[in-house]
């Protein structure tokens, strides 16, 4: 697997687990919901080898349909999960 790939899907999984803590009081269905798509997210090894960023979760959703890491479906079902968190 590519090294950028690899390291988005790192971000990616970190990102969301991220999100998932902040919802966990309020939303707890999406919290978990999130949290089964940052486990899919990474591989195992590539979420413990790359040092995950600290940055906005929409940025990496874009970088990672581009680099391929994402389906159009899955990035569009993570756009709205990350859309609804943002609201609530």
């Amino acid at each position: 697997m590519d090294e950028l790939v690899r390291s988005l899907l790192a971000d990616l999984s970190h990102n969301l687990d991220r999100l998932a803590d902040q919802l966990e009081g309020e939303q707890p269905a999406l919290a978990r919901a999130l949290r089964l798509e940052s486990r899919d997210a990474a591989p195992i090894e590539a979420s413990r080898a790359a040092e995950p960023r600290r940055a906005p979760l929409r940025p990496i959703l874009y970088d990672a349909l581009d680099a391929g890491a994402l389906g159009p479906r899955r990035f569009d079902r993570l756009m709205l999960m990350e859309a609804r968190a943002r609201r609530r």
